[in-house]
C-alpha cells in the first residue's frame, strides 16, 4: 500500500511540473508561477485576455434585397415577369423583355416589388397585380381586386423575390 501512495504522489508532482512547464496552457496563454505552483496567463496582444469570461457574439446575418417586376400589355393580353434581381431596374427590364418575348407590343410596368411575392389576376376585360408577404396573400389580393372590376378572374402568375443571405 505504501508503494502505491508514494507512486501517486510522484505522479502528482510530475503533473504539476508539466503544467508549470506549459504542458496544458491553451493557445494564446503561457505558463506562469514558480516550481510547485502552476497557472496560465494570456500572451500579450493575442486577444485571449479579451475573450476570458465573455461569450463570442453570434455573427448577425446580412441580407441583400431582391426585386421583382410585372410588365403588362393589356391590348394584347400579354404580360412578362422578372424576379430575384439585385436592382429594380434589372427586374423591370427583365419583365419588359419577357412581355415582348410573349408577344406584347405595348408593355408597361404595372408592378415593381422587393423582398416579397406578387401575383397577376386577369379577368374578362381587366388585369391587376398585387404584392404581399406570401404567394397566397398576393393571389388573394389580386383576385379580390380583379373580381370587383370584372368577371372570370383567374390567377395567371404568382412568384416571390425573397432577400438572399450574403453572410
Amino acid at each position: 500500500m505504501h508503494k502505491k501512495a508514494l507512486f501517486a504522489c510522484a505522479l502528482l508532482l510530475l503533473s504539476g511540473r508539466a503544467l508549470a512547464e506549459g504542458g496544458s496552457c491553451p493557445p494564446g496563454y503561457y505558463p506562469i508561477g514558480g516550481q510547485g505552483s502552476a497557472g496560465c496567463a494570456p500572451i500579450p496582444e493575442s486577444g485571449a485576455s479579451e475573450a476570458v469570461g465573455r461569450e463570442r457574439e453570434p455573427i448577425q446575418p446580412m441580407w441583400e434585397t431582391r426585386w421583382g417586376a410585372i410588365s403588362v400589355d393589356i391590348s394584347n393580353g400579354k404580360f412578362g415577369t422578372g424576379k430575384s434581381m439585385p436592382t429594380r431596374e434589372q427586374a423591370e427590364k427583365a419583365a419588359s423583355d419577357d412581355c415582348v418575348k410573349e408577344g406584347g407590343n405595348n408593355c408597361v410596368i404595372d408592378l415593381a416589388y422587393y423582398d416579397q411575392c406578387a401575383a397577376v389576376a386577369w379577368g374578362t376585360d381587366y388585369v391587376t397585380t398585387a404584392s404581399a408577404e406570401t404567394k397566397e396573400q398576393a393571389s388573394s389580393r389580386a383576385s379580390e381586386t380583379c373580381g370587383k372590376r370584372t368577371s372570370a378572374c383567374r390567377i395567371y402568375y404568382s412568384e416571390c423575390s425573397f432577400p438572399v443571405r450574403i453572410q
